[in-house]
C-alpha cells in the first residue's frame, strides 16, 4: 500500500513538472486540448480564485479607484435581534492567508505552462470571471513587511502567467492590456 502511494506520487510530481514544461508543439497541443477537454485548466482557474480576497491590498493604492480605499471594513452581524457590529479580517490578513495557501505557486505555474503558444488554453483561463483582473492585482503588489504579509514571488509569477496569455492572441493581449491601463491612469 505503502509503494501504491509512492508510486502515485511520483505519477503526480511527474505530472506537475511535464505540464510547467510542455513545449508548444502538435502532440503537447493535442494533451492541452484534452485537460481543456475533461476541465482540468477551469478546476486550476477555480482553485486559484477560491478564497482570494475580493479587494486588493490595502496597501496598493494604484489598485484602488477614485474615491475608494483599501481600509478594513466593518462586518454588521444580527445578534439577539440586534445589529452588532464585528470587525472583518483585515487587508493584511486576507491577502496573508491567500498567499500562504499550499499548491497556488504551482497552479499558476501549471496554468503558465499550459498556456504556452496555445490559443484554446488562453482563451480558456481569460474566460473566467474576474480572473485576469485577479492576476494583476497580484503582479502590482509588493510585500508588506510591517504586516508579515509576503508575495513570495507570486507576483512575479502572475506577471508571466498574463504574458504568456497574451502570446499570439490579440482578443487575450487586449483584455490584459485593458486591465493593466486601469492602473496606469489611477
Amino acid at each position: 500500500e505503502d509503494a501504491v502511494g509512492t508510486r502515485k506520487t511520483a505519477m503526480m510530481k511527474t505530472f506537475v513538472s511535464t505540464a510547467i514544461s510542455l513545449p508548444p508543439n502538435d502532440v503537447c497541443n493535442t494533451l492541452r486540448l484534452e485537460l481543456i477537454n475533461c476541465s482540468f485548466i477551469d478546476r486550476l482557474a477555480q482553485f486559484i480564485l477560491k478564497d482570494m480576497p475580493k479587494q486588493p491590498p490595502s496597501w496598493s493604492p494604484a489598485l484602488w479607484g477614485k474615491g475608494e480605499t483599501g481600509e478594513s471594513s466593518l462586518a454588521v452581524t444580527k445578534k439577539k435581534g440586534k445589529a452588532a457590529k464585528k470587525p472583518s479580517k483585515s487587508s493584511e490578513e486576507e491577502w496573508r492567508e491567500y498567499f500562504s495557501r499550499g499548491g497556488i505557486r504551482t497552479a499558476f505555474k501549471i496554468l503558465t505552462g499550459l498556456a504556452k503558444c496555445h490559443v484554446p488554453t488562453q482563451n480558456r483561463i481569460a474566460n473566467f470571471s474576474q480572473f485576469l483582473g485577479s492576476c494583476h492585482v497580484i503582479e502590482a503588489t509588493s510585500d508588506l513587511p510591517s504586516a508579515n504579509v509576503y508575495t513570495d514571488g507570486l507576483g512575479l509569477l502572475c506577471e508571466t502567467l498574463l504574458d504568456e496569455l497574451v502570446e499570439g492572441n490579440e482578443k487575450v493581449a487586449q483584455l490584459v492590456e485593458g486591465v493593466r491601463k486601469k492602473t496606469k491612469l489611477r
